[in-house]
């Protein structure tokens, strides 16, 4: 099982046992994520440095127009991703939600998808 696996089941709404598979596949990401997070927040970064944090904590490529001013704050739900096109952030494909987040200011705007 991997984190595909598990976004799948968080997006069907079926509950994730504390004794599952799955739940170590949460555990692990969130942890992978606090400590990314963490780095990105803990002091000065160049802008490249910052994207490639942020490209490790998405998992996907991030667009070099995208600035942001730490201390960013992931939102809670979804996968996020990262984009000069706006800012969103989707649990699942079929919906979208403006995110604005008082500590994470974008020149560009960030798009969670």
């Amino acid at each position: 099982m991997d984190l595909e696996d598990l976004l799948n089941e968080l997006n069907s709404g079926r509950t994730i046992t504390g004794d599952s598979p799955l739940h170590e596949i949460m555990h692990r990401t969130s942890q992978d994520a606090m400590r990314i997070t963490g780095e990105l927040n803990g002091g000065y970064h160049e802008p490249a440095e910052v994207r490639a944090l942020l490209a490790r904590l998405i998992g996907k490529p991030v667009d070099e127009t995208v600035t942001v001013f730490p201390p960013f704050s992931p939102p809670t739900s979804g996968a996020t991703s990262l984009s000069a096109s706006g800012s969103s952030s989707t649990p699942d494909a079929s919906s979208k939600t403006r995110v604005a987040s008082p500590s994470a200011t974008t020149a560009s705007s960030a798009t969670t998808s």
